[in-house]
């Protein structure tokens, strides 16, 4: 029986499994070196950002599919990235994977974002008959704090005036 190909190859009866993605280990080790020295020298995480930011940003434009919001996710992306740098722990696989992982944090909190906020279309009639009722709310909402401040005021004075002069 054949396994299933899906990007992977299958090799005989020993079934070592290669994907596609994967990078050798030559390779992974060298962006070990690029990753080390970006950790002691910010300005050593161009190689790193250069060689991956067109691969991210695909990967956020697929998911978000809209193009301003693709390149601010993605710039997100590459800054906690850098900042973030010196918290790296190689465990053998390439850089992407991490940078894949805070990509996939940042759409969701941007879809968090989203999702707490609502758009309302109104027409013109309705925006100014809502203009009307935000108006009376507040004129309302000041004559009644008024009220209150008027009804107070001589408490407030006494107990100012028992303050300052029983001292």
């Amino acid at each position: 029986m054949r396994p299933k190909q899906h990007g992977m190859i299958a090799q005989t009866m020993n079934m070592d499994i290669k994907t596609s993605y994967h990078m050798p280990a030559q390779e992974i080790s060298d962006e070990l070196i690029l990753i080390q020295a970006a950790q002691t020298d910010p300005k050593k995480f161009e190689p790193l950002y250069r060689k991956y930011f067109p691969s991210i940003t695909k990967f956020v434009y697929q998911r978000v599919n809209e193009k301003d919001s693709a390149y601010d996710i993605t710039a997100t992306v590459f800054y906690d990235a850098l900042r973030n740098i010196n918290k790296y722990k190689h465990q053998g696989v390439p850089f992407s994977a991490w940078l894949y992982r805070i990509a996939i944090n940042k759409i969701n909190e941007t879809y968090r974002k989203k999702s707490s906020r609502r758009t309302i279309a109104v027409d013109n009639e309705g925006l100014s008959n809502l203009h009307g009722e935000i108006e009376l709310d507040i004129t309302a909402e000041k004559d009644e704090q008024l009220s209150l401040i008027h009804i107070s005021e001589p408490t407030r004075l006494r107990r100012i005036s028992y303050a300052v002069f029983c001292l």
